[in-house]
């Protein structure tokens, strides 16, 4: 069973476990509830496929989803994001995400400072939100999500948090996504999932790729040995990497996923490590991070701020690697 959208085909819930069931069955409310939701679990586990259902299937829906990482940020960044400024603090004006009618995920609003976190706590408790120096209080339209890798409990223990953000984000509305070593019998349906979701990508290279590649039948199924090999992987980073690794299993018959710059400099990397030549790997990797960056832009046509957020760097270095 899956969960699929009015607004996207893609944005669906794929898996088996009772654990997944449970969210899933908890769609409709959360996305009716206007009010903050926390989203806890580690690495790849899922926590932005889920806030994006959320978002989809409530009244906001119609309007893009806005999201920040306040671990890929720095200070400034993580401040003007979130409380927005004008001048003298600006050149010019910027609101602030909250004021945005739409669904904001703050992720890991724990890696932003004490005054950031008191000034979220604000925003949420007054419905207003303070601009960098313009000294002008804007009404908070938004609804956040807001995502942690360890539980609220923890990251307070820990003080990465402050007491007044502990104290309100308890009385949210939390959904725990459970890591993949604990809900095995969602690894399949995923595998066979991405497997598809692959071969149905305009980068699919010939009908009928599966009977080159090991471990697959001509329809996209896993088969009997690699389906033991990939239950019993412990699968650190979750469904990010469970992904990975059928699109490296898939790779052989599946090269022209990858733009011809990142394929070519990739594969000479491994073939000059292997046979023990010197190269610029600063070099090189510079290539594939121009690239990258390219096909970024292609993606936020041009946008340097999403493509910014989105790869953890500054504009000024979005221009510079990338005129």
């Amino acid at each position: 069973m899956d969960v699929r959208l009015r607004n996207s085909a893609e944005a669906e819930i794929i898996g088996l476990s009772s654990a997944l069931q449970r969210i899933k069955a908890k769609v409709s409310r959360l996305s009716a509830d206007p009010g903050p939701l926390v989203i806890v679990g580690e690495t790849g586990v899922g926590k932005a496929l889920l806030a994006r259902i959320v978002h989809l299937n409530s009244r906001r829906g119609e309007h893009p989803l806005e999201s920040m990482n306040f671990a890929l940020l720095g200070e400034r960044e993580q401040r003007i994001g979130l409380l927005g400024g004008g001048p003298p603090e600006l050149t010019t004006t910027r609101r602030s995400l909250l004021e945005l009618p739409t669904t904001v995920v703050l992720k890991h609003l724990d890696h932003a400072n004490g005054f950031l976190q008191d000034q979220f706590v604000d925003a949420i408790t007054s419905g207003k939100v303070e601009r960098l120096g313009s000294g002008e209080s804007h009404t908070v339209r938004a609804r956040t999500i807001l995502t942690f890798r360890k539980s609220l409990a923890r990251l307070f223990k820990e003080r990465r948090m402050v007491g007044c953000l502990y104290e309100i984000a308890k009385s949210f509305s939390h959904v725990h996504l459970l890591p993949l070593r604990e809900r095995r019998e969602d690894v399949i349906p995923l595998a066979e999932h991405f497997v598809r979701e692959f071969y149905e990508s305009p980068h699919r290279v010939v009908d009928g790729m599966f009977k080159k590649v090991r471990g697959f039948d001509k329809d996209g199924h896993i088969e009997k040995d690699l389906a033991a090999e990939l239950i019993d992987k412990g699968w650190e980073e979750n469904v990010t990497q469970l992904k990975a690794y059928v699109r490296a299993l898939i790779l052989p018959t599946y090269g022209e996923a990858y733009g011809e710059v990142e394929k070519l400099e990739a594969v000479k990397m491994v073939l000059l490590t292997e046979e023990g030549k010197e190269f610029s790997l600063r070099h090189s990797m510079q290539r594939v991070e121009q690239a990258i960056i390219e096909r970024a832009l292609d993606k936020y046509q041009g946008n340097r701020a999403k493509v910014a957020q989105m790869l953890g760097l500054s504009e000024r270095s979005i221009r510079r690697r990338a005129p």
